[in-house]
């Protein structure tokens, strides 16, 4: 009776442990920057909500898909859709666009090479996208230096101004030479 009880007791613990482990291991690995999201006026924050919804139900699948991993990603929400950036894009249509359009891309083309899918699966930490104001005040306007790569972080900060030129493909570019170049 008391070895019954033993295996049924570690038993049960096993099934508590593996099921910790497996929520960690589905749990979201987007770090929630949301609280500015709410203190944007309406019109921005309800875009911004609708392409948050489009990031967890769409993106971020296909963002895993080239590399077989789901990166970590630090996503600054409220800075993405600004209220002064508003005459030069349409957010709905351009949003995937301007930034995770040239990611899938940049990851598809840089996962084909066996090599770099291994460097990147093993340094690249964290990717931050952002739309952040230089400090000189001006817009991330470039597609040629929108992203950086340093220390397992690529950052990758675009402004809605000038979403056309290059587009998608001079974004992936810039994010893939970003990484190749930093990645060791």
């Amino acid at each position: 009776m008391n070895t019954i009880f033993k295996k049924s007791f570690v038993f049960g613990l096993f099934l508590v442990v593996l099921t910790f482990f497996s929520q960690i291991s589905s749990a979201d690995m987007t770090k929630d920057i949301t609280a500015g999201v709410e203190k944007l006026p309406l019109a921005q924050r309800s875009l911004t909500k609708q392409q948050m919804k489009k990031w967890n139900t769409v993106f971020k699948k296909k963002l895993a898909a080239p590399c077989g991993k789901d990166f970590n990603y630090e996503i600054h929400w409220e800075t993405l859709i600004k209220a002064e950036d508003t005459e030069y894009a349409n957010f709905e249509s351009e949003f995937a666009k301007v930034y995770f359009e040239p990611m899938e891309a940049a990851f598809k083309d840089l996962c084909k090479n066996e090599e770099t899918k291994k460097a990147m699966l093993a340094q690249i930490k964290t990717i931050v996208v952002k739309n952040e104001y230089s400090s000189t005040g001006s817009p991330q306007t470039s597609s040629e230096d929108w992203a950086t790569y340093s220390n397992g972080v690529l950052t990758l900060n675009m402004s809605f101004r000038n979403t056309d030129a290059p587009g998608i493909n001079g974004r992936a570019l810039a994010m893939a030479k970003a990484l190749t170049q930093g990645l060791k």
